[in-house]
């Protein structure tokens, strides 16, 4: 079975892409890089904005995937807008927390009492930081669901700009002279 596994992991190296990037490094050629900037400047706006809406990310999908799964490490709302580095940067501080609440004693309060009943000291245990640590743990992970809807609409945003070179309107009201049409653009975002 190691073999087999061995074979497949080789033969899928033989299968690696590169990228324009690559190519410019290899043949110094400064305009095959610029290929799909260009692309993107000569088609129209009705083409971009197909191409825009074709391409975004639905923040809601986000916010259930990462709903749906809140284990640490496993953050598909994260996967599904690429930003995997937040993700583990959370689930890290969860680690954290989950490896000071090991340590936590977690035993009763002991009071020591002289003869006549009275109260001469106490051990008092952990259990109140015990408690702050599950809040932070059950905090980061509710702050893990909204800040992956906020990741795929940042995403939609950088899209938006790439292709359009300006900001992503929520409310826009043009005139195209060309086809002596008005476009109205409406966006609410939840943030």
């Amino acid at each position: 079975m190691k073999k087999y596994l061995l074979l497949v992991i080789l033969f899928s190296l033989c299968f690696m892409q590169r990228g324009e990037r690559w190519k410019n490094r290899l043949y110094q050629n400064p305009n095959v890089g610029n290929r799909d900037k260009l692309e993107l400047q000569q088609i129209s706006d009705e083409a971009k904005m197909l191409f825009y809406q074709t391409e975004k990310l639905s923040p809601e999908k986000a916010f259930i995937y990462q709903f749906a799964l809140p284990i640490p490490f496993v953050n598909l709302g994260y996967a599904y807008s690429d930003n995997w580095g937040k993700g583990i940067k959370w689930d890290l501080a969860i680690l954290a927390c989950l490896a000071k609440l090991e340590h936590i004693d977690w035993g009763n309060d002991i009071y020591y009492y002289d003869d006549d009943g009275i109260e001469i000291g106490s051990e008092i245990g952990d259990k109140n930081q015990a408690n702050v640590y599950k809040s932070v743990v059950l905090g980061i992970t509710m702050f893990k669901l909204f800040d992956s809807y906020k990741s795929a609409e940042q995403y939609n945003d950088q899209l938006f700009k790439r292709v359009f070179k300006r900001k992503r309107p929520s409310f826009a009201f043009d005139y195209s002279l060309n086809n002596k049409t008005t476009e109205l653009t409406m966006s609410y975002p939840l943030n």
